[in-house]
């Protein structure tokens, strides 16, 4: 794989991108759609499929400081289909995944993605 690429790019609502072993997604402030949730998905198992065919290990990011606070509950409602879908992977993750840094600016965020990871396990 490239040392640095976008993966995709949700203008206005998420950017997931790799660099350096770093897989970043970062949240901006516009609201998920089913659309734009399904594609952050189907990104992240196009990455992963990848990583497992090049045995390739890596580190996540997820970066929260541009989410709004305004669409809390939206990133509330669309969590657990993220969830189901890391959950799906354990074995890969066990693998290929050396740890996650979520970068946090508010409190608000940070119960939110608390909800988020008491979905993962």
């Amino acid at each position: 794989m490239d040392s640095s690429f976008t993966l995709y790019t949700e203008p206005n609502v998420f950017d997931l991108s790799f660099n350096n072993d770093i897989l970043t997604l970062t949240i901006l402030e516009n609201k998920f759609t089913d659309e734009s949730s399904q594609k952050l998905i189907e990104n992240i198992d196009l990455f992963h499929k990848i990583s497992a065919k090049y045995n390739k290990k890596f580190y996540s990011l997820v970066d929260l400081t541009n989410a709004s606070l305004l669409n809390v509950h939206n990133y509330i409602y669309y969590a657990p289909s993220l969830a189901k879908y890391l959950n799906s992977q354990q074995e890969f993750l066990i693998k290929h995944l050396f740890g996650t840094l979520y970068i946090i600016n508010s409190n608000i965020v940070k119960k939110s993605l608390n909800l988020l990871l008491s979905h993962y396990t």
